[in-house]
């Protein structure tokens, strides 16, 4: 019962400490942001991952059109080099297929996915990569 009294009592006098103190100052997080990192260094840190990105991501599309039906019939590939481009002999790549309607709507799609390290003859066949 003391302990529950004397627990009150400190609650009742922190309380009152922090409303004699008055209005905490807000905090200004942009402006702290802005101190802690020059706009510089923040373009160099983006250049550097932009950099980094370029070097182990590839991708390229291609979109063709039919005239005569409004048919739209497109090509993904996405190349990824898990060690960069330099090790080019090392990577993995999707390649999608689709075919769009003149709607816009989805008609056919496919994927495929490839690993540039080759899988032995007794493992998968090669339609198990087709997703």
């Amino acid at each position: 019962m003391i302990a529950r009294a004397a627990m009150a009592c400190c609650l009742t006098v922190v309380m009152a400490a922090s409303l004699w103190a008055g209005e905490p100052e807000p905090f200004p997080p942009a402006s702290s942001f802005r101190q802690a990192i020059s706009s510089s260094e923040l373009r160099s840190f983006l250049n550097k991952a932009l950099d980094h990105l370029e070097n182990v991501l590839e991708l390229s599309a291609e979109l063709t059109s039919d005239d005569t039906t409004g048919n739209r019939k497109g090509r993904l590939q996405l190349k990824v080099y898990p060690e960069g481009k330099e090790k080019a002999e090392q990577h993995f790549w999707a390649e999608g297929w689709f075919q769009l309607g003149s709607d816009y709507s989805l008609k056919d799609f496919s994927l495929r996915l490839h690993n540039s390290v080759q899988q032995s003859e007794s493992s998968t066949l090669q339609s198990n990569d087709i997703l």
